[in-house]
C-alpha cells in the first residue's frame, strides 16, 4: 500500500466518523437559526447566558411538542 492510499482512506474514515455527529448538531443549530434565536443583543455574560438557556428551552419545548404529536 502506498502512502498516498492510506492517507485517502484515513481522511474518508474519519470524516466519516465526523459527518455522523455532525448532522446531528446541525439540523438543531438549523432549526435555532429558522427561530430567529441567533441574534444577541444583551450586554454581558450573564445575560448572554440567560439568553442561551432561555433559547435552548424553548428550543427543547418545540422538540417535545412535535415528538408528541
Amino acid at each position: 500500500m502506498t502512502v498516498k492510499f492510506l492517507k485517502s482512506w484515513w481522511t474518508k474514515a474519519t470524516n466519516k466518523l465526523r459527518s455522523r455527529i455532525r448532522v446531528r448538531c446541525e439540523h438543531v443549530f438549523g432549526r435555532m437559526t429558522q427561530m430567529a434565536m441567533d441574534r444577541l443583543r444583551t450586554i454581558g455574560l450573564l445575560r448572554a447566558g440567560q439568553h442561551n438557556g432561555l433559547c435552548n428551552l424553548v428550543y427543547n419545548m418545540d422538540r417535545y411538542a412535535f415528538l408528541c404529536r
